[in-house]
């Protein structure tokens, strides 16, 4: 697959591109920055604009409230992809474990839906296992679907209200972060912060647009550019130790990246290839 391994200062560049990125959304409106997505006119008053991210989040939680409740339901019936991404991000957990990098006490799920990825990965790896999610539907097939002893704690929230009960070494952000708007996405990542273990990590996997954004006004999501990725985590707080891009996906389908994230740099920040 397409493997990258990226320093810190490698990202600088991208945020310093994301200044005027333009973007669209799935019925066809225009926008000259992200700020209007959330905030439609720059003399709309606070109310108006939290009125705009409450109807950005109720309609999330509609959409996936009433999604398919399996693994072809998350994806939104592209099981093409359900292979590849077990076997990849598995290949990366291992990668890191074996390194010493990555202690294997607990880890979370956050967006995490049915508890795929819990089910089919984070499993296999952590001693205790944690999921979250705003759809009280899907955390409802979780339990029902994951017979493993190693899952502990089942929440629905919203990660923009969610509150951490635990610290974790591995926190899991899958196709999740693109439901927060920007100034909640930061929020988030910098709350995970505070829930690391000493040398813990983030796992953070989803679109990436080349450049500029894309809004998804059925599900609420924005697919990102890796200059928007860049600076969201770069104002959490967060280094990347690596950015890895997904193999073996559909070749119609946006590019899926998989930044590794840990809270303070470390003298080498360079990783072997996988083969």
């Amino acid at each position: 697959g397409s493997v990258r391994c990226v320093q810190e200062t490698d990202i600088i560049p991208a945020m310093e591109k994301k200044k005027g990125e333009k973007g669209k959304d799935s019925e066809g409106k225009k926008y000259t920055s992200v700020d209007e997505v959330w905030n439609p006119k720059k003399s709309a008053s606070e109310e108006k604009s939290e009125s705009v991210k409450k109807e950005w989040y109720d309609k999330s939680v509609e959409y996936w409230s009433g999604a398919q409740r399996d693994a072809s339901g998350m994806v939104q019936g592209w099981d093409a992809v359900l292979g590849p991404d077990v076997k990849f991000s598995s290949q990366i957990v291992e990668k890191y474990i074996k390194s010493g990098r990555l202690k294997t006490g607990s880890a979370i799920d956050c967006g995490g839906g049915v508890g795929r990825v819990c089910k089919e990965v984070l499993t296999n790896y952590f001693d205790h296992v944690d999921i979250v999610d705003q759809a009280a539907t899907l955390i409802d097939a979780a339990q029902k679907s994951i017979s493993s002893p190693k899952m502990r704690n089942f929440y629905v929230a919203g990660l923009q209200k969610f509150e951490f009960q635990e610290k974790y070494d591995c926190i899991w952000v899958q196709w999740a972060l693109m439901h927060l708007t920007n100034d909640d996405a930061v929020e988030f990542l910098s709350n995970c912060k505070k829930h690391l273990n000493e040398k813990g990590l983030i796992f953070l996997k989803e679109n990436e647009k080349e450049k500029g954004f894309l809004v998804d006004k059925m599900d609420s999501s924005i697919s990102r550019s890796e200059a928007m990725h860049a600076e969201i985590i770069s104002k959490a707080g967060f280094k990347v130790c690596e950015v890895l891009i997904q193999p073996d996906f559909p070749e119609r389908l946006m590019a899926v990246k998989l930044y590794i994230l840990e809270q303070h740099s470390s003298n080498s920040v360079s990783y072997t290839h996988l083969r």
